[in-house]
C-alpha cells in the first residue's frame, strides 16, 4: 500500500475518533446540565393529589380486555407555588387490570373494570411515573369502590324495570293483555344496559397513592386579556356594568350568579364547546319531558336534556349548553347570554355555570330538585380547563367583583360558595380545535350488543332477579332501606376539586371597594343562534314520537260464525228409537275497549302495539231429533231436561301494525292504513248451560296469575279454559290533530283466523253414555264454518310525546 494512503486513513480515524469524543462530551455536559436543573427544579406532589383525565380512547367492559391500554390525556393542569408543574393535555398512559362483562347474565349481574394509569408523558417526551387510582368518575352513573375499581349498574334495579314489573300486574291473570303491557313498556322504557361503557371525553379523576417528584416551570401559553393598565380599567368598567344574577321564569326569583365572560364570535363560541364535548339542550316540550322520564327511569343519559328557563336582564339565554356521561341526575351545564359590549371588536357574552351532583327532595320546594356542587367556583374553573384543551383560548383574566352579595342562595333555595371572581376568556376562531376525538370512540356513536345477546342477557337477568328478589323478605328489606333513605337521606357525592392556569397570579386582577351601581336595562339582543331544538323531520315536528291512545266501538262477526258437534245414540235392539243430538254455538255483535302504543319514527310510517278486549254474546244451541217421534221434532222430555241461556265471550288481543300514513305529519287530517301479525284468546266468562241433565259435566275453571297461560291452554274452553290463536289484522283509518299533542282517531279494523273450536277438548265428556243403558254413542264433528273474520270499528283519543 502507497504511504499516502496509509497516511490520509491514519487521519481520517484520528478525525473520527476526535469527533466521537466531542459528541460523547456534549452528551454528558448536556446530562449533567439537566440532572443539575431538574434537580434545582424539581418538586414532590403529595399522596393524594387529584389528576384530572380525559379519555381518549373508548374502555368498555363488552370490548376491552384484561392488558388492553388506557390512553388518555390531562384535563386539568396541576399548579404548585403558582407555577405549572404538570401541564394540560399532557399525555396519561395505562392499562386495563381487573374486567368483570355481564355477558348472557350467567355469572354477574353488574359489570365492573379496574384501570392503572402508569405513566404522563409531558408535552416535550419527559415520562413521569405515577401511581395511582381512579376516585371519581364525572357525571357518572357507575360507582367507584374504595379500591378503585368502576361498578356498574344493575339493569334489574332501576326504576324502569320496577315499573315495567308492577305493570305487569295489571294483567292479572290475561296472558295476553300481560303481552300487550310487556312489549308496550319494553318500546317505553328500555332495560338498561348492564355494561360499563366510558367513551373518549369520559372525564376521571385520579388520586395519587404515593408522593410523586415532578419538574417545574412549564408555560402556562395563554396571554391575559388585559395586558396593560388602561386594558385592565377598561375591562373592570366593562364588568361592573354587566348584570351578574339571573331570574328564574316566569315568577322572577333570583338565582345562579355569572361566573364568566367570553370574547369571540358565536360561531367561535360554538364550535370550541363542542370540541369540548358539550352540547346544546333540547327546548322543554311533552317529548323532551317523556325522555327525561326514560333517562331518569332507565339510569340511562339524555345528552340534551333540557334545563329550566333563567333570564338575565329579562333575557332569554341565547346558547344553554351541557356535558355528561350516562345519566341524568349528574351534569355540568351553564347558560351564556349575549350583551351589548364588544371587545376589541368581538362579541362579549356572559355566562352563569353549575354543576348537577344529584337529585334530591326539597322540603321547601316540596318535590325533587337538582342538587348543585355550591361551590361555583368549581365549575368556572371546569370551563376554562375544557376550552383551553380545544386550543382556541387566546386570553385569560380572573377579575374580582366585591359587590356581589354575601351568601347568595338559587332558585331552589340551595346556598352558593364563591369568591365572586369572573373568568374572561378570550376565544379565535376555533376553525381547527385540539384534542377532539373520532366519532366512533365518543358517546355519539355507543356500542350495542347483538339482538341474541341482549334478548338472552335480559331474560337471564330478569329470571335472576325473580329467583333472588321476588319474595316477601328481601321486598320487605327492600321497603325499610328504602323508607330510611327517605327519611334520612344521603347527600350527594361532592365533586373533587381540580386546578386551572387562570388561578395564576398573572391572570388575577384586583379587587375594587366601589359597590355595583345599578345595571341599566339592556336593550333586547337578537340571538345568535337558537338555544336548542330536538331533531326535527321536514314538518317541523319532532323526528321521534310517541302517541299513547285509547278507543271505544263495536264489535262484530262477518263470517265464520261458529261451530258444531252431533251424537247419535244408537240401540242395542233395533225396535228401539234412535237419538240424534247437536249442539252449536254461534257469536253476536258486541262492544270493544282498547289501547295502543305507536312509535312515530318515520314521516309516513309507524310502528304500533294494540290491545283490544271485546265482549260479545255466544250461545249454545241446541237439537234433538227423536226418530222414534217422527223426523224433525224434539222430545219435549229432552228439551224440557236442558236450559240454555247467552254467555259473555271475551276476547283479548295483541296485534304489532306497521302503519303508512299518506300525508305528512304536519297534517291536521292524516288518513292511514295497517297491517300485522296478532295473537289472541277467546274465553268464555260463565259456563253456557246453567240447567244440564247430569249427561253435562261443565263447569268454569278459577284460573290463578301463575297459571293462567298454562290453565288457558289445557282446559277445554266450555269449562272456563281458552282458545289461543294466531291472526293477521288490517285496516284502515284517520288521525286529526286537535292540537300538537291531542289526535283525534276513527278506526276500522278485521282480524283473519281460523275458526276457533269450542268442542273438540269437551267433546267426550258432555254425554255419558251409561247413562243411556243399552245404547252406543257415535260421535260426529266438530264442524267449524271455515274462516273467522272479526270486524272493529272504533273511535279514540292519543295523546302524542
Amino acid at each position: 500500500m502507497a504511504p499516502s494512503t496509509q497516511k490520509s486513513k491514519s487521519d481520517g480515524a484520528e478525525q473520527l475518533s476526535t469527533l466521537v469524543f466531542a459528541v460523547r462530551r456534549v452528551v454528558e455536559l448536556s446530562a449533567l446540565a439537566l440532572l443539575c436543573n431538574g434537580a434545582v427544579a424539581q418538586v414532590v406532589l403529595p399522596e393524594k393529589t387529584a389528576l384530572e383525565i380525559r379519555l381518549t380512547e373508548r374502555v368498555a367492559t363488552h370490548t376491552s380486555k384484561e392488558g388492553s391500554p388506557v390512553r388518555a390525556i390531562l384535563a386539568a393542569p396541576v399548579l404548585q407555588d403558582d407555577k405549572v408543574v404538570l401541564p394540560l393535555g399532557s399525555k396519561v398512559e395505562g392499562r386495563v387490570v381487573h374486567l368483570n362483562s355481564v355477558g348472557l347474565g350467567l355469572r354477574h349481574e353488574t359489570s365492573s373494570i379496574g384501570l392503572a394509569m402508569e405513566r404522563i408523558v409531558l408535552p416535550d417526551g419527559t415520562v413521569v411515573p405515577i401511581t395511582a387510582q381512579v376516585a371519581q368518575i364525572e357525571n357518572s352513573r357507575e360507582v367507584v369502590q374504595k379500591n378503585g375499581r368502576i361498578s356498574g349498574v344493575r339493569s334489574t334495579g332501576t326504576l324502569s324495570h320496577k315499573a315495567s314489573g308492577a305493570a305487569g300486574t295489571l294483567a292479572l291473570s290475561n296472558p295476553i293483555a300481560l303481552i300487550f303491557i310487556t312489549a308496550s313498556s319494553a318500546s317505553l322504557l328500555r332495560f338498561s344496559d348492564p355494561e360499563i361503557s366510558l367513551p373518549a371525553n369520559t372525564e376521571l379523576i385520579l388520586q395519587t397513592t404515593a408522593p410523586m417528584q415532578v419538574g417545574v416551570g412549564a408555560d402556562p401559553g395563554v396571554t391575559p386579556v388585559a395586558q396593560d393598565d388602561a386594558a385592565t380599567t377598561k375591562l373592570q368598567a366593562m364588568i361592573r356594568k354587566q348584570p351578574f344574577r339571573t331570574m328564574t321564569s316566569p315568577k322572577p326569583v333570583p338565582s345562579d350568579m355569572t361566573n364568566l365572560m367570553l370574547i369571540g364570535k358565536a360561531d367561535a363560541i360554538h364550535r370550541a364547546f363542542e370540541a369540548a364535548g358539550w352540547m346544546q339542550v333540547d327546548d322543554l316540550t311533552a317529548t323532551s319531558t317523556y325522555q327525561t322520564i326514560r333517562s331518569i327511569s332507565e339510569e340511562d343519559a339524555y345528552h340534551r336534556a333540557p334545563m329550566s328557563l333563567l333570564t338575565l336582564d329579562g333575557q332569554k339565554p341565547t346558547y344553554a349548553l351541557a356535558k355528561t356521561l350516562d345519566t341524568f341526575s349528574k351534569r355540568h351545564h351553564l347558560r351564556v347570554f349575549a350583551t351589548n359590549d364588544q371587545w376589541d371588536g368581538e362579541q362579549v357574552w356572559v355566562s352563569s355555570s353549575t354543576q348537577d351532583i344529584g337529585i334530591g327532595f326539597s322540603a321547601d320546594q316540596k318535590t325533587f330538585i337538582h342538587q348543585i356542587d355550591h361551590n361555583i367556583d368549581h365549575e368556572r374553573t371546569k370551563v376554562v380547563n375544557d376550552l383551553m384543551l380545544t386550543g382556541c383560548v387566546t386570553g385569560l383574566n380572573l377579575v374580582a367583583r366585591p359587590w356581589l352579595p354575601e351568601h347568595p342562595k338559587n332558585g331552589t333555595g340551595e346556598e352558593i360558595v364563591t369568591d365572586g371572581r369572573i373568568a374572561v376568556i378570550k376565544l379565535n376562531d376555533c376553525a381547527a380545535p385540539l384534542n377532539v376525538p373520532s366519532k366512533n370512540q365518543t358517546a355519539e356513536l355507543p356500542v350495542h350488543p347483538n339482538v341474541a345477546t341482549k334478548a338472552t342477557r335480559q331474560t337471564t337477568l330478569t329470571l335472576r332477579n325473580m329467583l333472588l328478589r321476588d319474595n316477601l323478605a328481601v321486598t320487605a328489606y327492600g321497603g325499610i332501606k328504602q323508607g330510611l333513605g327517605l327519611k334520612h337521606p344521603k347527600p350527594p357525592e361532592q365533586p373533587i376539586p381540580t386546578e386551572s392556569v387562570i388561578d395564576m397570579d398573572r391572570y388575577a386582577i384586583g379587587e375594587s371597594d366601589t359597590a355595583a351601581p345599578e345595571a341599566s336595562p339592556q336593550q333586547p339582543i337578537k340571538p345568535g343562534l337558537p338555544v336548542g331544538t330536538l331533531a326535527v323531520t321536514k314538518s317541523g315536528l319532532p323526528r321521534y314520537t310517541v302517541e299513547l291512545g285509547v278507543h271505544s266501538g263495536y264489535a262484530g262477526y262477518s263470517s265464520g260464525n261458529g261451530g258444531s258437534v252431533g251424537y247419535v245414540f244408537l240401540p242395542d235392539n233395533l225396535n228401539d228409537p234412535v237419538y240424534i243430538t247437536a249442539l252449536g254455538n254461534e257469536h253476536f255483535a258486541g262492544w270493544n275497549l282498547g289501547g295502543s302504543v305507536t312509535l312515530n319514527t318515520r314521516e309516513h310510517f309507524s310502528h304500533e302495539f294494540t290491545f283490544d278486549y271485546n265482549r260479545t254474546p255466544f250461545q249454545v244451541q241446541f237439537v234433538d231429533l227423536n226418530l222414534a217421534t217422527g223426523p224433525d221434532e224434539t222430545d219435549p222430555v229432552t228439551e224440557a231436561d236442558f236450559g240454555f241461556e247467552e254467555s259473555i265471550l271475551s276476547t283479548t288481543e295483541f296485534g304489532y301494525n306497521l302503519q303508512y300514513h299518506l300525508k305528512r305529519r304536519d297534517s291536521r287530517w292524516r288518513p292511514y292504513v295497517f297491517a300485522g301479525p296478532s295473537v289472541r284468546l277467546m274465553h268464555l266468562t260463565d259456563a253456557p248451560i246453567t240447567k244440564a241433565s247430569p249427561w253435562f259435566k261443565l263447569g268454569l275453571s278459577t284460573v290463578g296469575i301463575l297459571t293462567a297461560a298454562w290453565k288457558y291452554g289445557t282446559t277445554p274452553p266450555l269449562e272456563g279454559g281458552g282458545v289461543f290463536q294466531m291472526g293477521l289484522q288490517y285496516g284502515g283509518g284517520v288521525k286529526y290533530r286537535v292540537s300538537r299533542r291531542v289526535l283525534v282517531r276513527a278506526d276500522y279494523k278485521e282480524t283473519l283466523t281460523g275458526q276457533p273450536d269450542f268442542w273438540s277438548k269437551s267433546k267426550n265428556d258432555i254425554f255419558d253414555p251409561n247413562e243411556l243403558p243399552g245404547y252406543t254413542l257415535e260421535i260426529i264433528g266438530p264442524f267449524t264454518e271455515g274462516v273467522m273474520r272479526q270486524q272493529r270499528a272504533t273511535m279514540g283519543v292519543s295523546f302524542v310525546f
